[in-house]
């Protein structure tokens, strides 16, 4: 059976001939990806809760997302998210309606983290982030989003995976799962 699907179509529609070209800037990569997100991913359910925050970072504050699901507990799993994008792509908005659909679905909150991207920031900016904010959820910020740091996982998609792997070896002994989609 082929496959009906064009990429070349989907990155027409974005606004880009080609998103990987030369002369191709990050920015306008990033805004291709945002016209993407309601081709690709349809509504997802409920939550009870959807909050934008900042927590501190090692080089300033980093934007964070928090889905608490319907029913939930005061207190209760937490999964802390980082988004796909090849390191240089994606952020709160391209990842919202994957984050609900995962908060809705594990009924658990799910804390999506901003970090920063490349190529304005290189190596290990994104990994500094992603653990600060993985820290601060299994600690001080663990009363404020209703975190139960007995039960914190980590997830991510394609570089995000590679983070959430990091952040897994890194605090291995905080981790009770991981979920690590890496294209």
């Amino acid at each position: 059976m082929a496959n009906s699907f064009n990429w070349s179509d989907l990155i027409s529609r974005a606004g880009l001939s080609d998103p990987f070209a030369p002369g191709t800037s990050a920015k306008n990569g990033r805004a291709a990806m945002r016209k993407l997100v309601p081709l690709m991913e349809s509504t997802p359910p409920n939550v009870a809760e959807v909050r934008d925050m900042t927590l501190p970072g090692p080089d300033g504050d980093i934007p964070v997302r928090l889905y608490v699901p319907i029913g939930a507990a005061e207190t209760g799993p937490l999964t802390v998210f980082f988004h796909g994008g090849g390191y240089a792509f994606g952020d709160l908005e391209s990842h919202h309606r994957v984050a609900q659909r995962l908060a809705a679905q594990v009924d658990c909150r799910v804390l999506v983290v901003d970090y920063r991207l490349s190529p304005e920031h290189v190596f290990p900016a994104a990994y500094d982030d992603c653990l600060a904010a993985f820290d601060w959820a299994a600690a001080e910020g663990a009363a404020e989003i209703g975190a139960d740091t007995a039960r914190l996982a980590v997830a991510g998609d394609s570089a995000g995976g590679g983070l959430a792997a990091a952040i897994a070896q890194a605090r291995r002994n905080k981790i009770r799962f991981s979920c690590l989609s890496i294209r």
